[in-house]
């Protein structure tokens, strides 16, 4: 709808919007797999420098938030 280029965002590249909704991957889940990635890159900093919080553009209080939202807990070394 545009004369301007195609958009060519990784999102936009997975197929049509029928195959992405069929594949069964919610957006709720795309969020969640995200943060789970970005606290392993950030070795689960919340605050304080290369924090995760950050990385996302998040208040670490929002980050908290939606971690408890999916379930997400920081693993527990040892035990």
């Amino acid at each position: 709808m545009t004369s301007g280029p195609p958009l060519r965002h990784p999102l936009f590249l997975q197929g049509t919007p029928e195959t992405r909704a069929s594949s069964g991957t919610s957006l709720a889940e795309m969020e969640r797999a995200h943060i789970l990635t970005v606290l392993k890159e950030c070795g689960w900093k919340l605050s304080g420098k290369g924090n995760a919080a950050d990385r996302l553009g998040l208040k670490r209080s929002t980050l908290q938030f939606r971690m408890a939202k999916h379930g997400i807990h920081r693993p527990v070394h040892g035990a």
